[in-house]
């Protein structure tokens, strides 16, 4: 039996992650991730971790299936969800951020200087916490500011 270093919360898993990952794999893999065991990270993220067991903070696993797949399993700092996901869902969350984000800086520049800076301050609040939340292969923020072309 294995040592569960921290609570998981609510298990949770994408339904495009359920759609390629094998029941038996994903129950494996949330027991290596409670465990401490982080799978295919490098030595910065895995440090990461360790920090995160000591002193809370997200901690964030990857794995990949038998046909190469890779996966991730997070666990939010508060410790109250653990998500199951591929890569490619939080791509298109961060790309639905990015187009919220330039409607309502588009509607805040209607609405004058105030509500433009306010969305502005909100857009790179959102930057600087996803900076240290998302996985590096996800996040880029260039690429980020890159999506939202009302962003000056």
């Amino acid at each position: 039996m294995h040592k569960q270093l921290f609570p998981l919360g609510r298990v949770v898993i994408t339904a495009t992650a359920q759609a390629v990952i094998p029941p038996a794999l994903v129950s494996i893999s949330i027991a290596r991730h409670e465990s401490g065991d982080d799978g295919d990270l490098d030595a910065e993220d895995k440090q990461i971790n360790k920090d995160a067991l000591k002193h809370g903070g997200r901690i964030f696993s990857a794995y990949e299936t038998p046909q190469k797949k890779k996966f991730w399993i997070i666990t939010e700092a508060d410790r109250s969800v653990t998500t199951v996901l591929l890569p490619e869902d939080m791509k298109l969350f961060i790309d639905a951020m990015a187009a919220q984000f330039e409607a309502g800086l588009q509607l805040a520049k209607s609405e004058g200087k105030a509500a433009t800076n306010a969305v502005l301050r909100d857009i790179d609040s959102f930057v600087a916490e996803a900076m240290t939340y998302f996985p590096k292969e996800t996040f880029d923020k260039n690429d980020f500011y890159d999506k939202i072309p009302s962003y000056e």
